[in-house]
């Protein structure tokens, strides 16, 4: 019981899988609720607060201006006794390196901050209504004392106005004329250059005269206008900003609308394939149904046969039973004839052809496993700010068979031209025969038409650029995606090597030019494959345990620039001299890589030399292996990688011969 119970969990598990495979083909067209901001974060800092609030004698009549322009109070700066402080915002701000004023700003708008007053007039002995302001004492009246104010010969002429206006002007006008600290009853009407101060008519003709004074106003809308300029260019500034966040934004918006486009399009590609399928099951059991029929009528007639002799043979045992037991011996051997002729009548009914014979019902999946495959690989989403090519060039059953049917046709050709003409074809392809007598897998060398992954790429290392060369610099401080390669200094291809039984063959040309002299073992740039799980491990696959790759490196015992072939973190070969490890020094350095799955060996060529570096056997080829391509040490040299693939290639009788040796 707990084995049938075990079994029927497992049961429930698969089919709540198939379920939910099922259901998940969205077509409703609904945009994903999730929405993306580019507004910044609202800042945590009050406009007119203490951005430490760290002291209880936390006070904003004592705030000073920070760099950051955000203020701390006194007190609060004061207990941290140090040198560095942070703000709210983030920034670090040295004390002794950084100059602090006093915000004027802040302080200004807290202390003008509330329309209710009290009347300042009489300190302490009035508390009517405030109805005016005497802006030459700076102080809020009742009615009452705006009648004494007004009345007094010392006060008669100041500026009064009532308590609605005055809140209503803005602060600058509100203010009252600053005083100097040195002669609190004067008013400050000259500004010291030197100083940097503004200070009264007593100080400009006093321990200040000789420091160039200028008149006050005069020097401050000179000032206005400087600030005023420079306010200009941040404005212009900030419509920059603006405009390239509304550019960022649409094209957000645009990706958004693209994307739930494209899911949708997704969709219903998917939707299409499960009705196919769907109309394939009802095939299936329509054809179940009519094979069951149709085994079912004969089975029924053998049925009915056979219940015809089951009664015939019942009817004679019963009556023959009967006799033996109902009647005298002399009338049962009269009987007896009778009896045993129908028993030897009763053997001699056939029985019908199908009851001694065991016929199953069974389904074939034919294609199942290509369908699989095709699924596993159908389709791919990608960006580009290139356009993308969409056809569907995938051959189809009718397609190969078109094909099948033309190299029929050739077979009526002489045998020289056919050769001839297949040669060419498949040649075209990048497929080549290396032994002409010998059409197997193991014969065929089939120049693959790799590609760079560009959605892998590295981007805070390296870039593709525009003639789709692997570049060892970074562009720009574009951020990594989810899926990108983080930690190796490259790309990988953008699909593994197949697992068709037949040789492989791809190429790298890396322009090579150094700035700099490079220092002892400094990778220049690498070619190898590896599994999928040991791509992003670190910056190079030259120390995995399941990768195989070609590293190009400074060497120290030849003091130049050499090549070392390495299998599974081991070095099996040191060859010297690329090119000579001296700033100014360039070259072109040409390497190819042949893959052979059935023999589970990796041959490195040096294209250049014509000549084969090492056959790496034994290559552990369990899971999939990737190309990889690195490029590194941006800042001696710069570094640029071609792949050269397909019928770019160029396949020589000599290359052939040398691969063929290699694989031997």
């Amino acid at each position: 019981m707990s084995r049938k119970c075990l079994h029927l969990q497992q049961d429930l598990k698969e089919t709540r899988k198939k379920l939910e495979a099922l259901t998940t083909i969205n077509t409703d067209g609904k945009k994903s609720e999730k929405t993306t901001s580019l507004k910044p974060p609202a800042t945590t800092v009050e406009e007119t607060a203490c951005v430490l609030q760290t002291s209880p004698d936390c006070d904003t009549g004592q705030l000073l201006l920070l760099p950051c322009l955000h203020a701390a109070c006194k007190p609060c700066i004061d207990q941290h006794n140090q040198k560095d402080i942070v703000c709210s915002c983030g920034r670090d701000i040295n004390l002794d390196k950084e100059r602090t004023a006093v915000d004027f700003v802040r302080r200004n708008e807290i202390a003008l901050a509330t329309d209710e007053h009290e009347c300042e007039f009489l300190t302490g002995q009035c508390t009517e209504k405030v109805v005016s302001h005497c802006k030459t004492c700076n102080i809020s009246m009742c009615a009452n004392c705006t009648d004494k104010h007004n009345t007094t010969r010392a006060t008669s002429k100041h500026a009064v106005v009532l308590a609605e206006q005055f809140n209503e002007m803005p602060i600058r006008e509100r203010l009252p004329l600053s005083t100097c600290s040195n002669h609190p009853t004067k008013i400050v009407n000259f500004f010291d250059e030197q100083c940097d101060t503004s200070v009264c008519s007593v100080c400009a003709i006093g321990k200040h005269k000789d420091h160039g004074i200028k008149d006050l106003d005069e020097t401050f809308q000179e000032t206005k206008v400087l600030l005023l300029n420079k306010v200009d260019q941040h404005k212009e500034h900030l419509q920059k900003i603006q405009t390239s966040s509304r550019q960022v934004q649409s094209r957000m918006t645009e990706l958004e609308d693209r994307a739930h486009q494209v899911t949708k399009e997704i969709a219903d590609v998917h939707t299409d394939l499960a009705l196919h399928l769907v109309k394939r099951l009802k095939f299936h059991n329509q054809q179940i149904e009519k094979e069951v029929e149709k085994h079912r009528r004969n089975l029924l007639k053998d049925m009915a046969c056979l219940g015809t002799t089951e009664s015939a043979v019942l009817a004679t045992l019963s009556y023959a039973e009967r006799a033996m037991a109902s009647t005298t011996c002399a009338q049962f051997m009269g009987l007896l004839s009778t009896i045993v002729s129908k028993i030897d009548e009763d053997l001699l009914r056939p029985f019908p052809e199908d009851s001694v014979k065991t016929k199953a019902l069974t389904f074939t999946p034919t294609g199942h496993k290509a369908l699989r495959e095709m699924v596993a690989m159908f389709g791919r989403v990608s960006t580009s700010d290139k356009d993308v090519d969409d056809a569907d060039t995938m051959p189809t059953i009718t397609d190969l068979q078109s094909q099948l049917a033309i190299f029929k046709d050739q077979e009526k050709k002489p045998a020289m031209e056919v050769h001839t003409s297949l040669t060419d074809h498949l040649e075209s392809q990048g497929i080549y025969f290396l032994d002409p007598g010998k059409l197997d897998f193991s014969s065929i060398l089939h120049c693959i038409h790799l590609k760079y992954d560009r959605d892998m790429v590295n981007l805070d290392r390296t870039h593709i650029n525009a003639e789709g060369d692997l570049v060892n610099k970074r562009l720009n401080a574009t951020p990594a995606e989810e899926d990108r390669l983080k930690n190796y200094w490259g790309t990988c291809s953008s699909a593994p090597l197949a697992r068709t039984g037949c040789l492989q063959y791809f190429e790298t040309e890396a322009r090579v030019g150094l700035d700099k002299p490079l220092n002892a073992n400094v990778l220049l740039f690498e070619v190898g494959v590896c599994p999928k799980e040991e791509r992003d491990i670190k910056h190079s696959i030259e120390n995995r345990p399941h990768a195989y790759c070609l590293d190009v490196k400074s060497c120290i015992t030849h003091e130049g620039i050499c090549r070392a072939i390495r299998k599974e973190g081991k070095r099996v070969l040191h060859l010297p001299d690329t090119i000579p490890n001296t700033a100014g020094a360039s070259g072109t350095l040409h390497y190819g890589i042949v893959y052979d799955d059935a023999r589970k060996k990796i041959v490195f060529i040096d294209v250049k030399e014509n000549k084969v570096m090492s056959t790496v056997d034994q290559v552990d080829s369990s899971q999939p292996l990737w190309p990889m391509f690195g490029v590194y040490n941006s800042e001696k040299s710069l570094i640029s990688m071609r792949l050269v693939v397909g019928s770019d290639i160029n396949m020589t009788e000599e290359k052939k011969s040398m691969i063929v040796k290699a694989l031997a």
